[in-house]
């Protein structure tokens, strides 16, 4: 992405950065909110029975702006648009196929024994590191 337009304007990169991150924390929270509101229409238990400012300031909204900021970074990354288009639609239908697999409950249980193999912990390290594993760790447990 470029911000030539900005330039035009005097404005420098800074500027532009700064209002990209402005708009992700509005979405952020919209996104927070909207998600927060349908738990409580569905009915689930982890969205009933937990006080609202935790789950929205806690939970939500810091995985949303950290997917956000993730999105930044990447697009900094891709030399063109089309590029950019291939490679975020790649990872959405990659992390798709990698939450289907993490949220088995039998999975979780797996991961999470005592006495697992080095191969189990070095995949629950790894999964650490891969921020929808850790919202699916709060929804499952």
């Amino acid at each position: 992405m470029s911000n030539e337009g900005l330039n035009i304007f005097g404005a420098g990169h800074a500027c532009y950065w700064i209002s990209w991150f402005l708009i992700a924390v509005i979405y952020s929270l919209i996104s927070s909110v909207s998600t927060f509101l349908a738990g409580l229409a569905f009915g689930f238990g982890f969205f009933t029975d937990t006080p609202f400012y935790i789950i929205i300031f806690l939970l939500l909204f810091p995985f949303c702006l950290s997917i956000s900021m993730l999105a930044f970074f990447l697009s900094t990354l891709a030399p063109t648009v089309k590029a950019a288009n291939a490679t975020s639609y790649a990872i959405v239908l990659l992390a798709i196929v990698v939450q289907s697999f993490v949220s088995d409950n039998n999975l979780l249980t797996f991961l999470f024994t005592t006495d697992a193999s080095s191969l189990v912990q070095g995949l629950k390290i790894f999964l650490l590191f891969y921020s929808p594993f850790s919202y699916t760790k709060v929804l499952q447990f």
